[in-house]
């Protein structure tokens, strides 16, 4: 079984692949803030427990068929988009991008950006020490 196989690893993938598309929609938020009529938008948050469902589903999958040789992947970048609160401030062009809420949400996205990398770095030492591989101490 690879690093990448186990479930945390495959969460924090996921966590990274929903961030990376957060940023995104964030952006263009920001790029659309003079537009009229241009509503701001969010993804709606990823479900650790769905997460963690479907990376137990994948490697029941991939134990299933080791002979075969299938491996199942849930990299996907279709993340809903949540539409569910309407802002606060309008603007007279109805436009309701705020930009100090845009920039919060930036920050927030970024701060969980790192704190994913840091724990796939962390799990990588851990695994590595465990195996008793090189680079596993550090």
């Amino acid at each position: 079984m690879s690093i990448r196989d186990t479930a945390l690893m495959t969460m924090i993938t996921d966590k990274s692949h929903w961030l990376t598309q957060r940023q995104r929609v964030i952006a263009q938020n920001v790029a659309n803030a003079n537009t009229p009529d241009y509503k701001a938008r969010d993804l709606v948050p990823i479900s650790f427990r769905d997460s963690l469902r479907q990376a137990e589903r994948n490697l029941q999958l991939q134990q299933a068929s080791a002979g075969v040789g299938f491996a199942a992947s849930t990299a996907s970048d279709a993340y809903r988009v949540n539409r569910g609160r309407a802002s606060y401030e309008v603007t007279p062009d109805k436009n309701q991008v705020v930009l100090e809420e845009q920039i919060v949400k930036m920050n927030q996205t970024q701060n969980d950006y790192v704190l994913a990398l840091n724990l796939r770095r962390k799990f990588s030492q851990m695994y590595r020490t465990a195996l008793g591989t090189p680079g596993g101490g550090r």
